[in-house]
């Protein structure tokens, strides 16, 4: 346990750490570090709020990287004021789907073109198997001033599960991976899924937004019209694995609910209390900040009072009033002192920024199956 760093672990929480380092013996994994808002309640999943530093030429295990393991959140501006009143929910159902109808394909590598590098067929866009996926519409206010976003996250889960299978197959070093034309390509539509759910939430409700055509997307016929995509002021990866420098040396990052990091930073703390805004106070530490507040180990279950008022600008297939997080608080709050604490110490803060909070979004149900 000599590389982990962070959180004090429990028994069975510590099982989960060796599970990983076995793979890995003989210096393979560099670094485990665990953020403030790490998080073991996932069993079928490496653990939340980790980041995993491997050398270039480490033997990769699949069963070590995130189940998702590309995945992004998108704050679009709103081109303009936005009529609360008059947004109807039932238009974020229509827009957003948890999964495609059988006659339509999903975002996997199977619509990858033959050299791999863009759409080989037409897909659609989707949250797919993704417990953290969301889209809706948010407001951040300070003072009189009112601002409006649309909010996304989402990758593309098929491509990441058939990636997990090639990869088993390989038995390819990370830098293998990085170079390798499966990783790119659902590197590159887990991206192009989240801008798509963007785009068409902005033309449910008929908002302006920017976009632009889908210029990777796969065309019938020459004069074909192409898909469009959001173009979104903060693209910020929520997991990834990607290359950075670990004592000065070049390295692998495995991150789960973790995002590299960048000057303004956004946490997701569940569909009621939204997106936390984060500013660098001074030169940032590390390499990772979290980009979920982390689930609780044991939810707080809510009044019938509590359920019905969050019932009421949260959507989801399926039964919502079965949904985990409508009647039970899963979330860790940004808001409580260790975790600003924990913020603080890294070089961040929240000084006059405000939390995106949702007017309408649409949350991915486990309830609800393929």
């Amino acid at each position: 346990m000599e590389v982990y760093s962070g959180p004090k672990l429990s028994s069975k929480d510590e099982l989960a750490v060796k599970a990983i380092l076995k793979n890995y013996e003989n210096g393979q994994i560099l670094k485990i570090n665990a953020l403030h808002n790490v998080d073991f309640t996932d069993e079928e999943d490496i653990p939340g709020g980790f980041l995993m530093v491997h050398p270039v030429d480490a033997k990769l295990h699949v069963d070590s990287l995130p189940l998702n393991a590309f995945t992004y959140m998108m704050i679009v501006p709103i081109l303009s004021d936005v009529k609360e009143a008059d947004l109807k929910p039932e238009l974020l159902h229509e827009a957003v789907s948890q999964f495609v109808s059988k006659d339509q394909t999903p975002p996997s590598l199977k619509c990858q073109s033959i050299d791999g590098s863009m759409d080989g067929k037409t897909w659609n866009a989707e949250f797919g198997e993704d417990e953290h996926a969301f889209a809706g519409i948010f407001k951040q206010t300070k003072g009189r001033d009112t601002r409006y976003f649309i909010g996304v996250q989402a990758g593309a889960p098929m491509a990441c599960k058939q990636l997990r299978d090639r990869i088993a197959r390989k038995n390819m070093t990370f830098e293998e991976l990085l170079n390798d034309n499966d990783y790119n390509y659902a590197h590159y539509i887990a991206q192009r899924n989240a801008q798509r759910i963007a785009y068409n939430v902005a033309r449910a409700f008929q908002l302006p937004i920017r976009h632009m055509s889908d210029v990777g997307a796969f065309k019938e016929q020459e004069f074909s019209a192409l898909p469009m995509r959001a173009v979104a002021s903060y693209v910020q990866p929520t997991s990834t694995v990607q290359r950075i420098t670990h004592d000065s040396q070049s390295a692998i990052g495995v991150f789960n609910k973790l995002s590299p990091l960048s000057k303004t930073h956004f946490v997701y703390e569940g569909p009621w209390n939204g997106i936390a805004v984060f500013h660098m106070r001074t030169g940032g530490i590390g390499h990772a900040l979290p980009s979920h507040s982390g689930k609780l180990e044991k939810p707080k279950k809510l009044s019938p009072a509590e359920i019905s008022k969050r019932m009421k600008n949260v959507l989801c297939e399926g039964d919502i009033k079965k949904h985990p997080e409508i009647i039970s608080e899963t979330y860790k709050s940004v808001d409580s002192e260790d975790f600003l604490e924990s913020m603080n110490k890294l070089g961040w803060k929240t000084q006059n920024l405000r939390n995106l909070i949702p007017i309408v979004i649409k949350i991915y149900n486990p309830n609800v199956k393929r």
